[in-house]
């Protein structure tokens, strides 16, 4: 935000405004005369919105509405406005030079959207209570609505239901109001019954022999086995009625009063030799990741990932229940895990790395002079593994020299001798990660002098794994470290295989380059470049295009110093001072890229700012120069190895 402190009224001032991306606009802001507020005053300031209410007839008239295409109801509420300038000639108040700002303290109750210079409409977002809605002004008056929120149904209905034995079953009322709207329960007691409905069993019966219930949540919990005979038979399914009754009171006036009824089916749990796969879906394939066994009761897991999602599949054996697989009870425990039904399978998401635990619950019967219903139990304990989110290297770019010729100190175009590099992973984050480490390595010499297909990679190369017996793919082929292909084998996947050593043998010339990549097993990855370039003995001959001229003091040029406007923009050029070379490289391009590969005959230039100078100005990977504000920037430019450098100071005038 721009704040102005000081001015006189009608001086216009010119404001340029510049975006992250370096785009300015010019603006032009006249000072008035400000006239800042002295009171503000609520019109009404305590009201009731009823969500239930369709707002028809005299409330109409009181700025109440149902606003059916937003789902809400609300209230246009005017705030009066007092300045320190006070009224005009005919007696109107003077419009103040403050802004208004609106705000709700509970914004999951009521919240607030402005409508004009003083009216505002506050509506219910979804939930009863009382919320505050404070208007302010920003010469720091301020005055406050509170709406208190209710719900008033005007019907109230209940679903049919199905579940088994022993898995207790919640069934929701649902309430509307007279505007059709879905209410939330709020003060509105809801009492839940067992009722004899026809077709059914009767109520006294069903409440004895098949289901509890708790009459205030409506959870319907059935019996073990449906049996009204001492568990000497039993049914496969029966079915009962349910009831609930609804009751909202102003003080001692009921309000609304109404009840709905429907049946609950209750079916019979056989659960028999239980297996459980545990899988997830893997590019579009579904891959086990391991099982429970009819035999097994308990098992853990340590190849599981956080991060990923899991399903945890139930197969009742021969001689289970029809929908057996839908009566399990599952459950979960742990600060890592989320879970939810899906279909009668289990879904777990892993989002932490402690230890969690998922449980199936289930009936198998058994007979022998009578049924008896006999609890088992599946524990399936899981030690997360985390997966990198991201790899760092060490040093990802590295530049190599063909080196200097001794004998005659010339350039040279080829390494005179091997050269050994280390690629290293510094950091897997998060920290605790525990990924096995695959590597990659694509090399092209200089005569790839263009974006063609396919590349020569450099011939004579060698890769050494940080393990010992490990394979890498180089150029596409899996080789073992000495460099041997081995066809049938696949690149090696390990959690010690940290580094990589890579020699590039004598007479790999300038231009040549090496791509390396880190992969982590759980999917993130890292690439580091290795330039053999020619030898660099300097930066030299820095300059900055024409839009920016040279700083004077006392009629002369200060060395490497610029100025430049703030609506223009300059980029700065440079060259470098080949060791042994009689002439400057000025062209210090890519010879070629493909993709976000690139190969340098020479080293390439960076540019960087302090953070004092990062206010000043940006300059991109190309030394382009954008102005922000007026002031002094440094900017310093490296080589891509960064052993050498220059800097060139950029002053930025209005």
């Amino acid at each position: 935000m721009l704040k102005i402190t000081k001015g006189k009224e009608g001086e216009a001032i010119n404001i340029t405004i510049t975006t992250e991306s370096g785009f300015s606009k010019l603006v032009p802001i006249t000072l008035e005369h400000p006239n800042p507020v002295k009171r503000l005053t609520a019109i009404d300031p305590k009201f009731e919105l009823d969500m239930g209410s369709t707002y028809a007839g005299e409330k109409a008239k009181e700025n109440y509405s149902f606003n059916a295409e937003e789902k809400r109801v609300q209230k246009s509420v005017t705030i009066k406005i007092e300045t320190i300038d006070g009224k005009d000639d005919n007696g109107n108040e003077k419009p103040t030079t403050d802004d208004l700002v609106w705000t709700s303290n509970k914004k999951t109750i009521a919240d607030v959207k402005r409508t004009g210079y003083d009216t505002a409409v506050i509506y219910t977002t979804g939930n009863i209570g009382t919320a505050k809605i404070t208007v302010k002004s920003t010469s720091g008056k301020s005055a406050s609505f509170t709406v208190t929120v209710v719900a008033t149904p005007s019907d109230i209905k209940l679903g049919d239901a199905m579940t088994y034995t022993g898995k207790p079953i919640t069934i929701p009322a649902i309430l509307t109001g007279e505007n059709g709207l879905t209410l939330p329960t709020g003060k509105t007691k809801l009492t839940y019954d067992l009722k004899d409905i026809e077709g059914g069993i009767a109520a006294d019966k069903a409440k004895r022999f098949y289901t509890a219930v708790n009459k205030s949540k409506g959870i319907f919990t059935p019996k073990l086995l449906l049996s009204d005979d001492g568990n000497k038979t039993y049914d496969n399914e029966v079915i009962v009625g349910v009831t609930v009754k609804g009751v909202l009171k102003n003080g001692r006036t009921v309000v609304f009063e109404k009840s709905a009824d429907a049946q609950l089916t209750i079916k019979q749990s056989n659960v028999k030799d239980l297996i459980v796969n545990i899988g997830q879906y893997k590019d579009s394939e579904w891959e086990i990741k391991g099982t429970l066994s009819k035999d097994e009761t308990k098992k853990t897991f340590t190849d599981l990932y956080v991060g990923n999602t899991y399903k945890f599949m139930p197969i009742p054996g021969e001689g289970s229940s029809e929908g057996a697989a839908e009566s399990i009870v599952w459950a979960s425990t742990g600060k890592g895990i989320k879970s939810v039904m899906d279909g009668v399978d289990y879904k777990s998401e892993l989002t932490g790395s402690t230890n969690a635990t998922v449980k199936a619950t289930y009936y198998e019967l058994v007979k022998t002079n009578k049924v008896t219903p006999k609890k088992k139990m599946k524990t399936i304990t899981i030690k997360p593994i985390q997966m990198a989110q991201s790899l760092v290297l060490d040093k990802p770019v590295q530049v190599v020299s063909t080196g200097v010729d001794k004998r005659n100190n010339n350039e040279n175009s080829a390494l005179l001798r091997d050269a050994k590099v280390t690629i290293k992973v510094k950091a897997l984050n998060p920290k605790n990660s525990k990924d096995k480490i695959q590597w990659k390595v694509l090399t092209a010499d200089d005569t790839n002098t263009d974006d063609k297909t396919p590349r020569k990679p450099i011939e004579g190369i060698k890769v050494t794994s940080a393990i010992r017996n490990g394979y890498t793919s180089v150029d596409n082929k899996v080789v073992d470290t000495n460099g041997n292909e081995v066809p049938s084998a696949s690149a090696s996947y390990d959690a010690k295989n940290k580094s990589l050593k890579i020699t590039i043998p004598k007479g790999t010339k300038a231009g040549s380059v090496i791509k390396v990549g880190a992969y982590a097993q759980g999917g993130a990855v890292a690439y580091g470049y290795i330039y053999i370039v020619k030898p660099t003995a300097k930066i030299s001959s820095v300059g900055v295009s024409a839009d920016a001229t040279p700083t004077q003091k006392n009629g002369r040029s200060v060395k490497n110093n610029w100025d430049l406007k703030l609506d223009k923009y300059a980029n700065i050029s440079a060259k470098l001072t080949i060791t042994g070379a009689t002439t400057e490289v000025e062209n210090l391009g890519a010879k070629w890229t493909i993709g976000d590969t690139s190969a340098y005959e020479h080293e390439y230039l960076t540019y960087t700012l302090d953070k004092k100078s990062a206010l000043i100005v940006r300059v991109d990977k190309n030394g382009k120069i954008t102005p922000i504000k007026p002031g002094k920037a440094t900017i310093t430019i490296k080589t891509a190895s960064g052993k050498k450098s220059a800097k060139v100071i950029i002053n930025i005038v209005s």
